[in-house]
């Protein structure tokens, strides 16, 4: 999913996309990179955008982003679902809405 803002780049750092001076040179590429373990997320409703999704990999999980923040943009208010990382040892848990330790997981997805 591309960045909304014009002339920004992704962060995996700071979890947002950045002017390209705030980008780390450890961060991710700047290609996108399409995800289908969240084709099948709903991000329509409020409760929808606000509820993270399980991905078809534990130690992912769908989260429901803005398309575009720009002020004329006809695709403002529009979110779509990316793919984000757990952390180093830790799997997403739905019912917590969070990533938990690998020994403490169970799988908790609809």
């Amino acid at each position: 999913m591309p960045c909304p803002e014009p002339e920004t780049v992704f962060s995996l750092r700071h979890q947002v996309c950045v002017h390209p001076s705030m980008r780390d040179q450890r961060d991710c590429p700047t290609e996108d990179v399409l995800d289908p373990g969240c084709d099948e997320v709903p991000c329509n409703t409020y409760e929808e955008i606000n509820t993270l999704s399980c991905h078809s990999e534990a130690k992912r999980f769908c989260q429901c982003r803005p398309v575009s923040i720009q002020k004329d943009d006809p695709n403002k208010g529009v979110f779509k679902p990316i793919s984000m990382p757990c952390a180093e040892g830790t799997l997403f848990n739905f019912r917590l809405q969070t990533c938990s330790r690998e020994e403490l997981w169970t799988n908790t997805c609809p």
